[in-house]
């Protein structure tokens, strides 16, 4: 008993079709989860892979912002090759997951995307840590990328807060548990490659027992270095760069039955190679 899933705005770039399903698209994803200490700061983001079904025949042609609500699981790198975008490979994702709910965030600029993506999981907990006052949960997730998809977490309740400076709700191993809170960091191994997904405790109820031991996780395998850029920047709007334009709707009378494979821009790989030059 386990499931894991993101609700915030996330830029989607790249949309491409799944081969024979009509309507069911993939996109290259980026979630905000701050900036760094850098002088100027740089956007810290998580990149995912992300299906949806489009029933609505919306049009995807440019990046654009959106507020989504997606299952999501942890990237392996047997996802199938359907994943891969022209601009991001294997070694470039973060997670992977369906998108259940997708509102379309018109006239948005980059600051409208600078919120923290709201993180829910459901799972038995398999450490728990009393001087640290965190948790963990390995919540299994079915996906349509992954159908044996993990999302392992940690989750810290803010000591700081005044809800949980008497008295923290610690949950012992073997206790379901829901829990959300905003993303807080992605912990990876050494060549970049993602391992735990970190959060921040706002809310948790006690559910059950589990009849079960909490699922242990393998090692995350090595992968290549060096991780590609997408076309968005969540780069406040001060700076020289124009913010993107999201796509106008589809007419309901002038889509098609079968919508035309969006295709991503064609100075991807250009806009790429500016930011690497400079």
């Amino acid at each position: 008993m386990s499931c894991a899933s993101l609700t915030g705005v996330v830029a989607l770039e790249n949309a491409r079709q799944v081969p024979g399903k009509g309507k069911t698209l993939i996109f290259d994803a980026q979630f905000y989860l701050g900036e760094t200490s850098d002088t100027p700061p740089e956007p810290i983001t998580m990149v995912g892979g992300l299906r949806y079904y489009n029933s609505n025949n919306l049009s995807f042609s440019q990046p654009g912002l959106y507020f989504v609500h997606a299952i999501v699981a942890k990237y392996e790198k047997k996802a199938y090759d359907e994943l891969y975008s022209s601009v991001l490979g294997g070694d470039d994702y973060d997670i992977v997951g369906d998108i259940i709910m997708l509102i379309p965030i018109p006239n948005a600029d980059k600051d409208t995307g600078r919120h923290i993506p709201l993180l829910q999981v459901c799972g038995s907990v398999f450490e728990a840590d009393k001087n640290s006052a965190t948790f963990v949960i390995n919540a299994e997730q079915r996906t349509q990328v992954l159908t044996d998809g993990i999302l392992p977490v940690t989750a810290a309740f803010p000591t700081e807060s005044a809800r949980f400076k008497n008295k923290i709700p610690l949950p012992g191993v073997g206790t379901i548990v829901y829990v959300c809170g905003p993303i807080s960091d992605v912990r990876r191994i050494d060549n970049g490659a993602p391992d735990r997904f970190h959060f921040s405790v706002e809310q948790i109820q006690f559910l059950a027992k589990s009849p079960v031991p909490p699922r242990a996780i393998n090692p995350t395998p090595p992968k290549a270095p060096g991780r590609k850029k997408l076309q968005f920047n969540f780069t406040p709007n001060n700076s020289s760069s124009p913010p993107p334009a999201l796509s106008p709707l589809s007419s309901p009378q002038s889509s098609p039955a079968r919508p035309q494979t969006p295709t991503p821009s064609s100075n991807t790989r250009a806009s790429k190679r500016a930011r690497t030059d400079s």
